[in-house]
């Protein structure tokens, strides 16, 4: 079975699919980061760094607005810090998430997409981290969509090993965190992830309602 490639430090054109949130904004530092180290090393291999972000219509308001307001501040951090970038902002209409029963599907969209907006030799650089299963599942749909479109880029997965902690760490240490938004933060509403996911992983407003009235029910 195919899987995902942990790229060199210095590689090829990099396009990030990039939310705002902690994980693809540390995969957006890093990919910068190694560009700009190739170009002052004089290496001839390295690649200009791109990000995208889809926006899909019927994603919980709330959380596209602190997404929104997360690549704000996460883009003035760059800037500051002379990594600038191209940033592409994609609005598709409303994706078919209500009938996903996890993420594994999901994941296989979002690489759909990636792949279609990727260049002829741009590598295509996701964040999912250590246990994610998309890590793995997402890679023939990619490969599928890159030999239908003539393009010979990969998909690179550069957290795959890496687990959330580690991730909150480095962005802590970089002083990035506050520039993210972590999704994560519902789990402190008294939302679990995994019940999230069970109603079709759709961080909406009906979805956490619905699961705040079942727990109560069963806390009495």
């Amino acid at each position: 079975m195919s899987r995902p490639v942990t790229p060199d430090p210095i590689s090829t054109p990099k396009l990030v699919m990039w939310s705002g949130g902690c994980d693809s904004t540390l995969a957006l530092h890093d990919a910068l980061v190694e560009s700009r180290a190739g170009y002052w090393n004089g290496s001839s291999a390295w690649g200009t760094v791109r990000a995208a972000t889809v926006i899909v219509d019927g994603i919980d308001e709330r959380q596209r607005q602190c997404e929104a307001e997360a690549r704000e501040r996460a883009i003035a951090w760059f800037n500051e810090k002379k990594l600038g970038f191209r940033h592409d902002v994609v609005e598709i209409g409303k994706a078919p998430f209500e009938h996903v029963t996890g993420g594994t599907i999901q994941g296989q969209i979002w690489v759909g997409l990636a792949s279609l907006m990727a260049r002829q030799h741009e590598d295509v650089v996701v964040s999912y981290l250590y246990g994610e299963s998309e890590a793995d599942s997402t890679v023939a749909p990619f490969e599928g969509m890159q030999k239908l479109g003539n393009k010979d880029g990969r998909l690179l997965v550069p957290l795959r090993m890496v687990r959330k902690a580690r991730v909150i760490k480095r962005l802590k240490d970089l002083g990035l965190y506050g520039a993210t938004w972590y999704c994560e933060q519902y789990a402190r509403q008294g939302v679990r992830k995994a019940d999230i996911r069970k109603r079709g992983a759709l961080l909406t407003e009906k979805v956490l309602a619905d699961v705040r009235e079942q727990r109560e029910r069963q806390a009495h």
